[in-house]
């Protein structure tokens, strides 16, 4: 058996079918680790100074609420951050090194692949190594066009010719 001293966090249940009956089990989490009661109600609140014993099994940390001893009130936990993901704005055009590139040279692939298929005349085309050398081709002028290359490359020879 392990002793606990800490305030907690949260407190929660859940029903279980056991042997095909419903029942519900209570639980409790302190300094970040989840004990139970199993089946037998607790009377703890969020916020609570505690302390208790507890035993693991494979099930996870058991306690016996007759057990747990109160020692302060119920007092406010600061409350957590946001954890809600930010979102970046989309930039154009897409940098060598941006992970949308990969999405974009995906997808460039996937349309040089279908619009090679659908070439008037892909027998044209002799043996498997032309057939993907014009797929790649395709693909590299498809991302190139997504991605914002060409215009970059124009912005530059622009800059270039500026700075002469």
């Amino acid at each position: 058996m392990s002793k606990v001293a800490g305030v907690v966090e949260q407190v929660d249940s859940i029903e279980r079918t056991v042997k095909g009956k419903p029942k519900r089990v209570y639980s409790f989490k302190v300094d970040g680790h989840w004990y139970r009661t199993n089946f037998e109600k607790h009377n703890l609140d969020t916020g609570m100074d505690v302390e208790f014993t507890f035993t693991e099994d494979r099930w996870g940390k058991n306690v016996v609420p007759s057990d747990i001893k109160i020692l302060g009130a119920a007092t406010a936990i600061p409350a957590l951050r946001d954890v809600t993901p930010v979102r970046r704005a989309a930039s154009f055009p897409i940098g060598l090194l941006d992970g949308q590139r990969s999405i974009v040279r995906q997808s460039s692939f996937k349309a040089a692949v279908e619009l090679f298929g659908h070439m008037k005349a892909p027998e044209t085309v002799v043996g498997p190594e032309a057939a993907v050398s014009t797929v790649l081709w395709l693909a590299a002028q498809l991302e190139t066009y997504a991605c914002g290359d060409a215009e970059v490359a124009a912005t530059e020879a622009e800059e270039a010719d500026e700075s002469k």
